[in-house]
């Protein structure tokens, strides 16, 4: 058999974009990188309604630190969270909290888990990312769409190859692909590489000097495969297989 192997991550080099790219990207989709709002708080975990009444009764009149005693003091429940957007919380809880002023004690929340009394302890404001904290993030946005775009671009171009009678080492040539060519292969099950084992199903599969459609193994990686020879299965003689019995 033969076979080419169309790998995308081979050609990523070839994409990565450079500084001025990059730039470009990020004055023109500053909106995209926007950091939300974000608030850090602690949130008390309570059973039932009334313990969570009782709790609130006790604690009027202290300190948010004289609270925080005294919930750890009584065994209360308590779970820091830091820097939490909206969408990473309960939209119960959110609503609550992104209504809260800094340090001040929220009403009892009701949610399916429990009941829940915030204090809030921090507030960051909206603002706009800083081009050296999205920088990888957008190189590899860029990168993935120039990518993805050639991949599929050759895939397409190599099935009209095929249509147009290209033989494997014309295809090869044409795209700057390896040829591997295998001589006397047998189908071997116990075939540990996934790939191989998936060409040799494919090879298996099909007519003697017949490319195959493109074949996608995954994502990121497909092939073509052609039978050059097909030799008929045959009983091996006894002296063959005697030493492996």
């Amino acid at each position: 058999i033969s076979y080419i192997v169309i790998n995308k991550d081979s050609f990523k080099k070839n994409y990565i974009p450079d500084e001025n790219e990059v730039l470009e990207y990020f004055n023109n989709n500053k909106k995209i990188f926007d950091i939300p709002e974000k608030r850090s708080f602690k949130q008390f975990n309570f059973k039932s309604k009334i313990e969570a009444e009782d709790f609130k009764l006790k604690i009027s009149g202290l300190s948010n630190e004289e609270i925080i005693e005294y919930a750890k003091e009584n065994n209360i429940k308590l779970n820091n969270f830091e820097n939490v957007n909206n969408s990473q919380v309960l939209t119960e809880l959110s609503e609550e909290i992104f209504s809260l002023y800094k340090g001040e004690l929220s009403e009892i929340i009701e949610t399916t888990l429990a009941h829940h009394l915030i204090i809030l302890d921090e507030i960051s404001p909206k603002r706009e990312s800083k081009l050296s904290e999205v920088d990888e993030e957008i190189k590899t946005t860029l990168t993935n769409v120039k990518l993805n775009n050639f991949y599929n671009d050759l895939k397409l171009k190599i099935n009209e190859q095929i249509l147009n009678g290209f033989s494997m080492k014309e295809i090869s040539i044409e795209n700057n692909l390896s040829l591997i060519e295998i001589d006397e292969t047998i189908q071997n099950t116990e075939e540990k590489d996934e790939l191989r084992s998936a060409i040799s199903v494919a090879a298996f599969s099909q007519n003697k000097d017949f490319i195959s459609d493109i074949l996608d193994f995954n994502d990121n990686i497909s092939f073509i495969v052609n039978v050059r020879e097909i030799y008929p299965s045959k009983i091996k003689k006894i002296d063959e297989v005697f030493n492996n019995l």
